[in-house]
Order: structure tokens, then sequence, then C-alpha cells
């Protein structure tokens, strides 16, 4: 089983019983979000990494904010530090639930860098291997 079908049963079995018993309908968002293959889908039960197992994180009504985290890298400076594998996983995770959209019209921030900010991701990487290129025909 897939860590992404790992967690969606554990939100069915688990999580949205007890936050139904506590919050009856009010809004809330749930999904699986961060650092680790499995969010992206990468993994299953044969191979997992170091943190496969089931997990959610739960976006209460009371903090429609999802986290300084989601916000912060929406912001300039922000996207020029953030590792691209951090916005890939807060970007993709599956979202288990989210009637209200607490937590998806801010991810869709996260989707792809403004074109000012994937320009320079560009630039920069082209530079990286632009310095270690030169050294490719002395390795002989």
């Amino acid at each position: 089983m897939s860590g992404r079908d790992l967690s969606r049963r554990f939100y069915a079995e688990v999580i949205r019983p007890a936050v139904v018993d506590v919050l009856g309908e009010d809004p809330y968002a749930v999904a699986m979000l961060g650092d680790g293959s499995d969010v992206l889908g990468y993994d299953d039960d044969v191979s997992s990494d170091h943190d496969y197992g089931p997990k959610v994180q739960l976006v209460l009504p009371a903090s429609a904010d999802p986290g300084p985290l989601l916000l912060a890298l929406t912001k300039l400076p922000d996207w020029l530090t953030a590792p691209t594998q951090i916005l890939a996983t807060l970007a993709t995770g599956p979202v288990l639930h989210d009637p209200a959209g607490l937590l998806t019209d801010r991810r869709a921030a996260l989707r792809w860098y403004p074109d000012d900010i994937w320009r320079y991701v560009l630039a920069a990487g082209w530079l990286r291997i632009d310095q270690e290129e030169p050294f490719v025909g002395r390795t002989g």
C-alpha cells in the first residue's frame, strides 16, 4: 500500500470520525504534507523511506491560516531560499478534506514559481553547471 493510500485510510477510519465528533460539520482541512517521497507518491510498503507510515495534517477552523510556512513561502525572499523539494511536497501532497478551501487556495500559490523567480532559479542552476563544466575535460 502506498504512503498516500495508507494516509487516506488513516484519515477515513481514525481522524475523520474523531474530528466530526469534536467539530461536527465545521469547516476544517486535512492533507498529507511535509517532506518525504511518500507525500509525492513514490513510496509503498516495499519501498519506504524512514518516515513511511500514516500521517496527515489537520487545519482547524479556528486557525484558518494553514501555518506561517505556507504563507511565508508566497513572499519573494522565501521563494529564493525554499528548497524545491519542500515546495513540491507542500503543493502536491494529497488534500483529503477541504470543502471550505482553507488549505487548497493557499497551496495554489505554491504550484509554480512566479515568472521572475523562475527565471532567477533557472539562471542560478545554469550558473552552477557553468562553474562545474570546465572541469569535465580535465577528468580524463
